[in-house]
């Protein structure tokens, strides 16, 4: 389902107007839904292509991810963390938390994928946390979940051996 024509209008607004862009943020830190998602899914659309935008808001980003109940905002504010170089002892305090939903299969597939995401990128930083990622990978195999994922488990695996 596409969203409506305006959301993307305001998206491309949005990277061009400072004051949009803080104005979309502030929805996303309201919690306020169905707003803060459809804010969320905005500025995840206009930092696609102008990642630098997310800068200014980064550090609060690290400090959302554990206390987002909503998985739909949660989805989109990884998406925008894994847009830019991690930042290694602010990602270190997310590692549990993306653990905990790489192993649970009942977890969505999104936050699956995206906590290994950022277990990898940990990885690129620090080649050393190799046999844990591995370890890590071998028990999601054990545990199951979907196709999809279980693809994305391989890619990775095959990327760290």
């Amino acid at each position: 389902m596409r969203p409506k024509p305006e959301y993307d209008e305001v998206a491309l607004r949005a990277k061009i107007d400072d004051h949009l862009f803080s104005d979309l943020w502030l929805l996303v830190k309201s919690g306020e839904q169905p707003l803060a998602w459809r804010a969320a899914w905005i500025l995840d659309n206009t930092t696609e292509d102008s990642p630098e935008l997310i800068d200014p808001i980064l550090d609060e980003i690290y400090s959302m991810i554990p206390l987002e109940k909503s998985d739909s905002n949660l989805r989109h504010l990884m998406k925008l963390l894994l847009r830019r170089p991690l930042d290694l002892e602010k990602a270190a305090g997310l590692v549990d938390l993306c653990i905990d939903w790489v192993l649970n299969p009942k977890d969505t597939v999104s936050k699956r994928v995206l906590g290994l995401q950022l277990l990898y990128e940990l990885y690129l930083l620090q080649p050393e946390f190799a046999h844990e990622l591995l370890t890590i990978i071998s028990e999601c195999e054990e545990r199951g979940g979907t196709r999809g994922f279980f693809n994305r488990l391989h890619k990775v695996k095959e990327l760290v051996k």
